[in-house]
């Protein structure tokens, strides 16, 4: 008497998941594998008596298996960071399995960028401190004292799956003249003939 489990997409092929476990098996630890699509999703147990399957049974409802996935929240495009203070970088990294990521900064043209961090620990979410350097390179091109950029984070298991911010955002010198609308700044409503700060 041999379990034999096996992932079922419904209309699809069939994954094996495990074989020849004991009868007296109730559990089976399973470490998704990356060649599985994601998608929706039944287990089937089956037993496996003297050359036949016998009886068998599927989760009731299905289940979800969901690719690896990195998004950045910050710097996400549009915010002013000056050089010489501490900003947090954000990301959400679903599924990842607490893989490691890189962070990188590219230049505005994206021919270059700067380590940020080489192995940033990270679960389904992370973030790390950045104390912005006054001055940086990289390699042999030094990038502008000001200007655009963008965050790069890439998981280190897979340099596929990764994501950029969705806009530049800007690293300026100290002392660096702007200007920051904080209100109205989107989603106000305002009355014609009153009078708003």
């Amino acid at each position: 008497l041999a379990d034999v489990v096996t992932a079922d997409t419904g209309s699809g092929p069939l994954y094996s998941i495990a074989i020849d476990l004991p009868p007296s098996t109730n559990f089976y630890d399973w470490i998704v594998p990356s060649d599985i699509p994601a998608g929706q999703y039944k287990v089937i147990v089956q037993s496996y008596v003297l050359g036949k399957y016998s009886f068998a049974d599927k989760s009731d409802a299905p289940f979800q298996i969901v690719a690896p996935s990195i998004t950045v929240i910050s710097p996400n495009g549009g915010e002013q960071w000056i050089k010489g203070t501490t900003k947090e970088i954000v990301w959400l990294s679903p599924s990842l399995n607490g893989s490691n990521v890189q962070i990188q900064l590219w230049n505005s043209t994206k021919t270059q960028y700067w380590l940020i961090c080489s192995a940033c620990p990270t679960g389904n979410s992370g973030s790390h401190f950045w104390n912005i350097p006054t001055s940086f390179s990289a390699g042999s091109v030094v990038f502008q004292e000001s200007g655009d950029y963008t965050i790069r984070i890439v998981s280190m298991n897979n340099i596929s799956v990764l994501d950029d911010s969705d806009a530049p955002f800007g690293i300026a010198a100290a002392g660096t003249p702007s200007i920051t609308v904080l209100s109205p700044n989107g989603g106000e409503v305002f009355k014609q003939g009153s009078t708003y700060r």
